[in-house]
């Protein structure tokens, strides 16, 4: 460092002077009489140095000055953000809790200056206490995507310490969720698999909420983009209404198109049958056979008629059914 002196003596010029640091001779030389002259000292580490200049005479007078103490610090504050998630996800219209620690081994840390890459916000500064920077940064304007977390640290000698091996995701766009299981499909499962494709442009694996009649019914995560089938929780017989709901990791989210599901897992039943064989007939005479059956689901579809003339049951015929009762009349 240069260090400012101002020699004066009543005949001598120039006059001479040496320079003790911590008590060490450091720089020797001479300078014009009453003339304020910078004086660079010799290579010195950090740490407090305590400065004296003696003053010297052609006639060998000497004369101290009073102790200068001076600070020497080249070394950068250290920056860390030991509470902070990397790439944590965030939308451009939240905010990013910045919790930088700060250390400096030479004069002390001053203040931080904070910014996120792309965001409208630009240097935040953030006053050191107790070894942190502690701040709320608006992400307003972020662009999509992996945006840098920049932050600077000050100490009173004018060093600057730069952390920027963080990152913020930002993503404003929301998945896309579909349910690729048929509307209007009849099964006999009470936990039946709805199959379902969620897409986002980001998340490697989304969440996915069930809603069931408008009640939420299973959640849990599928790989992006993957189809995969999901089964229900227990569901007893009826008419159901689902959608799934699509969640990333920034909270964005989106419900797929509703399909009808029937649960019906009783059989028909029959209630009357009656024939005109008379209890029993002479092969070759014809019969005619009616049967009343029932249904409390989702109704009745095909009934079959089947004998064992031959002692082994075999197909006979087919009678087309409808609604949830019907009489099937076969001869």
């Amino acid at each position: 460092p240069n260090i400012n002196i101002t020699l004066t003596d009543n005949l001598a010029n120039p006059i001479n002077y040496t320079f003790y640091l911590n008590d060490t001779a450091n720089k020797t030389g001479v300078l014009a009489n009453n003339t304020p002259t910078n004086i660079a000292m010799d290579v010195l580490s950090d740490g407090l140095w305590l400065i004296i200049v003696e003053a010297t005479d052609n006639a060998s007078n000497s004369y101290n000055s009073s102790t200068l103490y001076l600070k020497i610090d080249t070394t950068s504050p250290t920056v860390t953000l030991p509470i902070y998630t990397n790439a944590t996800t965030k939308k451009s219209s939240d905010s990013l809790n910045i919790n930088a620690s700060v250390t400096d081994s030479g004069s002390g840390a001053s203040y931080c200056s904070i910014n996120v890459e792309t965001a409208i916000d630009e240097n935040v500064t953030v006053a050191v206490s107790n070894g942190w920077c502690n701040t709320t940064y608006s992400l307003s304007d972020a662009n999509e995507g992996s945006q840098t977390i920049n932050v600077y640290a000050n100490d009173t000698a004018g060093n600057w310490g730069l952390n920027d091996s963080y990152v913020v995701w930002i993503d404003d766009t929301a998945p896309t969720a579909t349910i690729n299981t048929a509307n209007n499909t009849n099964t006999t499962d009470n936990t039946p698999d709805i199959n379902i494709t969620l897409t986002d442009n980001f998340a490697s694996a989304i969440n996915y909420t069930f809603y069931i009649n408008d009640t939420a019914n299973k959640t849990g995560a599928v790989a992006n983009d993957s189809a995969t089938n999901i089964p229900m929780d227990a569901l007893a017989d009826g008419l159901y209404r689902i959608k799934v709901q699509a969640t990333d990791n920034a909270s964005n989210s989106a419900n797929s198109s509703e399909i009808w599901i029937t649960i019906d897992t009783t059989a028909p039943q029959f209630s009357e049958d009656s024939d005109d064989s008379g209890g029993s007939v002479v092969e070759g005479v014809i019969v005619n056979t009616s049967v009343y059956w029932q249904d409390s689901g989702i109704g009745l579809d095909t009934a079959i008629f089947r004998h064992n003339a031959s002692d082994v049951w075999d197909n006979d015929s087919t009678c087309s059914l409808s609604g949830t009762n019907k009489w099937c009349n076969k001869t």
